[in-house]
C-alpha cells in the first residue's frame, strides 16, 4: 500500500523543497513526504525513517546531493534506498 512508504525531499532552497513537496502531494496525497535542506539532516531522516525514495538537490552547501548519496550508499541500513 502506497501509505507506507515514504520519500524524503532534500534541497537547500526553501521554494524548491516546497514546491516538489507540493507537486508530490498533489498527485499522491496520503503518500508520506519528509524534508531536509541539507545532506546533514537527510542523512540522518534516511537513517531513522529508512525512506522508499530520496529526491535530492546535487548542489547544496557543506555537503552535495552526491556526497550524501555515497554516504548513504556506504551505510548498511540506508545502502538499498
Amino acid at each position: 500500500m502506497m501509505g507506507h512508504h515514504k520519500i524524503l525531499v532534500v534541497d537547500d532552497d526553501v521554494a524548491n523543497l516546497n514546491a516538489i513537496v507540493g507537486i508530490i502531494k498533489d498527485r499522491i496525497p496520503h503518500l508520506n513526504v519528509l524534508r531536509a535542506i541539507d545532506g546533514k539532516s537527510a542523512l540522518k531522516i534516511a537513517e531513522f525513517e529508512k525512506p522508499s525514495l530520496i529526491i535530492s538537490d546535487w548542489e547544496m552547501p557543506e555537503m552535495s546531493g552526491i556526497e550524501m548519496i555515497k554516504k548513504l550508499k556506504s551505510r548498511k541500513e540506508t545502502s538499498n534506498i
